[in-house]
């Protein structure tokens, strides 16, 4: 070892100083030699100067393989410089595996190996994406790594399979095809926009445009949509079209764009650089085009197969004995899109904190096992109910109340009561998932816990009006210590539960259900309507949101109570939800308006600005009035109702008496803004 000394640190000075003419082109070559030499210690000794100082070869290194810059960087014939490629492609993957790359270093050192696969030396093609499986520290590797299981050349192929096996983690996002988000019914197309957006240079607003105009019910879509599966530059976009496409001609199979479709299909799998698109036409065309797509998909399963092995490998015993816990919890979230029995048995021992693994691998696995559907995850996520980490509990009870465990859902509500809002708030949208299965329990927990939180706010609400006082008598300071013992008292005897929040969380649950599941979801009306006149604030907002999913009278009449709040936020959660109602609310949003008179300001205000949204004929008269009755005070947001209702309803019967409003308020408004909104609302609605 002390022999080797002098010549480890020559050689690292000499990498210092590569670049610097004939003396650092002879370090390049007697290092790559000795790397490729059938001489073990010289091999090692060339790996070892690579990973400390092997830095400053990448360029002289990308100069070798692709001959750009050769002639600044390197005094070597062209014929030495050929000789030398696949040497330092090699070289390159030494330094990804052994060094410890910044992530700007490890781009350009990929950079030439990605220009090396498209070579037509084989031999440095095999070598470039072997180096490239060291690379696990990036993505883009992957995808130029996945279309060489295009090729033929079974070499070439396996060297392919196991470079993603190396960067099984990068991988399994490129050969486990992603879902595109489900397509709905959209409103109406506002087609010069949507063009417009179409067109942005930028990669994501093409892609949400793309999406939006797969929801679009309209013989101009489908053509949109296979012009950019053909020509956009963004991968991501290209995959989303095909996606598209496919559910578009699955719905009009005998549309004229299909068969053109077909013929686009074959194109991507033949040409498309996104590894993406290729796989999925690649699905699309196995039954029909065989001779076509070849053993593709056979090799993309293979190398599904090393990944999966290779990820339960790094995530289990063999990971165990490799890495640190970080490391680790990346391999098992990596197994989400993996489903198979061995994976769950793997996980639920992972999950099991009686196996001491760390927390955070255990918030992992409970996360993978929360979308699994075997009789391993439902039994690693009730034994992870147990567990001491609030994460892992919440993750299992959300997962198990979705299968409709009663148990998991009283834990759910129990959670409410967490000193942390990373815990509650999670909580209380893990109720919100349950569905109709779980609203009689809701319910019936909520009414308790209005109950409870009323007895709380029989002291808490008086404690909190003498804290807000500046100074307090004799009498008054001896009150708030009896209502403070009082309040102790009541939450000792809880055993720490926190019924405001318990109500705040199951409150909000019922209101995400009935938002999905409809009128199925009225049984719970009157428990929100209690909660609606909640003591507390953040309780009544949440059942201001969750009346807006309840048709019928009673919820309307509770929402326009809810415009004089004293909270703002309960206020404009109650405008919201009216808004959700349409024309149902509005004779309830006319008599909040008020005359004038009868109605507070800001409800009457809310009241208007929901009536120009929903922009019904029938408030037009109401409207009016309330801006005669104002006179010369007539407030911004009572005109600019007036004007959106009357832009929407230019002909109807009262349309001629709110534009007179209108022209006397653009005359006689003390206010200047007031007189301009009533100009332009006229203008408007000519």
């Amino acid at each position: 070892m002390r022999k080797a000394f002098p010549s480890l640190l020559a050689a690292a000075l000499a990498l210092v100083a590569i670049g610097c003419g004939a003396r650092g082109t002879r370090d390049v070559e007697k290092l790559l030699e000795d790397l490729t030499s059938g001489s073990e210690r010289r091999q090692r000794q060339a790996e070892r100067s690579l990973t400390e100082h092997g830095r400053a070869m990448i360029k002289p290194l990308a100069s070798i393989i692709t001959g750009e810059d050769a002639e600044d960087e390197l005094e070597m014939s062209e014929a030495r410089r050929l000789e030398l490629r696949v040497p330092a492609a090699r070289a390159l993957g030494v330094m990804a595996e052994h060094a410890s790359l910044a992530r700007s270093e490890a781009e350009n050192a990929a950079a030439p190996l990605l220009v090396a696969l498209k070579d037509k030396d084989r031999a440095l093609r095999i070598q470039a994406v072997t180096s490239l499986g060291h690379f696990t520290q990036l993505s883009s590797p992957v995808n130029d790594v996945v279309l060489l299981l295009r090729e033929t050349d079974e070499e070439l192929v396996k060297a392919a399979v196991e470079a993603l096996r190396r960067n099984a983690l990068q991988s399994i996002d490129r050969i486990v095809l992603p879902d595109e988000p489900a397509v709905v019914a959209g409103a109406k197309t506002e087609w010069p926009r949507l063009l417009e957006r179409l067109g942005s240079t930028d990669d994501d607003i093409r892609l949400e445009a793309v999406r939006e105009l797969g929801r679009r019910e309209s013989a101009r879509a489908a053509p949109l949509l296979l012009k950019h599966l053909a020509t956009d530059p963004g991968g991501d976009v290209r995959y989303a079209a095909l996606r598209l496409c496919l559910a578009a001609a699955a719905a009009a199979p005998e549309a004229p764009f299909v068969a053109k479709l077909r013929q686009q299909i074959v194109t991507s799998f033949a040409e498309d650089a996104d590894s993406r698109v290729t796989l999925l036409a690649a699905q699309t065309l196995a039954d029909k085009r065989a001779d076509l797509v070849g053993g593709f998909l056979g090799r993309v399963q293979q190398a599904v197969k090393a990944c999966d092995e290779r990820l339960r490998d790094d995530a289990g015993e063999g990971g165990r004995m490799k890495y640190a816990a970080a490391t680790r919890s990346d391999a098992v979230l990596a197994l989400r899109n993996l489903h198979s029995k061995e994976r769950d048995q793997l996980l639920a021992e992972l999950v099991s904190q009686k196996n001491g693994e760390a927390v955070r691998i255990r918030r992992a696995a409970a996360r993978v096992l929360a979308n699994a559907t075997t009789s391993e995850a439902v039994g690693a996520l009730r034994e992870a109910m147990q567990d001491d980490d609030s994460i892992v509990k919440l993750v299992a009870a959300q997962a198990l109340g979705r299968r409709g465990d009663l148990d998991a859902v009283k834990y759910l509500i129990v959670l409410l009561s967490h000193k942390e809002t990373k815990i509650r708030t999670p909580a209380a949208d893990g109720l919100g998932t349950l569905g109709a299965k779980a609203l009689g329990l809701l319910v019936e927990q909520l009414g308790e816990a209005l109950d409870e939180a009323g007895k709380l706010a029989h002291w808490q609400v008086p404690l909190a009006e003498l804290e807000g006082k500046k100074q307090l008598s004799d009498d008054e300071q001896e009150k708030a210590e009896r209502l403070r013992e009082a309040i102790a008292a009541f939450k000792q005897k809880a055993g720490g539960r926190d019924e405001r929040h318990i109500a705040w969380g199951i409150t909000s649950g019922i209101g995400d259900i009935a938002a999905e599941i409809g009128s199925a979801a009225a049984p719970a009306l009157e428990v929100i309507l209690r909660a609606s006149l909640c003591h507390y604030a953040e309780v009544r907002r949440v059942a201001a949101k969750a009346l807006g999913s309840f048709e019928g009278k009673k919820a309307i009449a509770a929402l326009a109570a809810a415009l004089s709040d004293p909270d703002d936020t309960v206020r404009w959660y109650a405008a919201t939800s009216l808004e959700k109602h349409g024309t149902a609310a509005v004779a309830a949003l006319i008599a909040a308006l008020g005359d004038g008179q009868t109605a507070g300001p800001r409800a009457a205000a809310l009241a208007a600005a929901t009536l120009a949204r929903i922009g019904d004929a029938a408030a037009l008269k109401p409207l009016t009035a309330r801006c005669a009755a104002r006179a010369g005070e007539t407030s911004a947001d009572l005109v600019w109702a007036l004007g959106e209702v009357l832009h929407r309803n230019a002909d109807a019967a009262d349309a001629a008496a709110a534009r007179k409003a209108l022209i006397q308020a653009a005359q006689s408004a003390k206010d200047a803004e007031v007189a301009r909104l009533a100009r332009h609302a006229l203008a408007k609605s000519q």
